[in-house]
């Protein structure tokens, strides 16, 4: 996240952290966008992301 935001890259691309130690708390401390606790919740939200993203255009 310290790079991305170094790079001036945070606000192109989204962040998305999973796994056992993975939760909503330690997604708001590190700044990243969300979190799955597997695979098939992970892929659900970068499905509602491009979901988002095309109502926007």
């Amino acid at each position: 996240m310290k790079m991305l935001n170094e790079h001036d890259l945070r606000k192109k691309v989204k962040v998305l952290i999973g796994g056992a130690a993975a939760n909503a708390a330690f997604t708001e401390e590190i700044g990243s966008d969300g979190w799955g606790a597997d695979t098939s919740e992970a892929i659900t939200m970068v499905g509602e992301w491009m979901k988002q993203k095309k109502e926007v255009r």
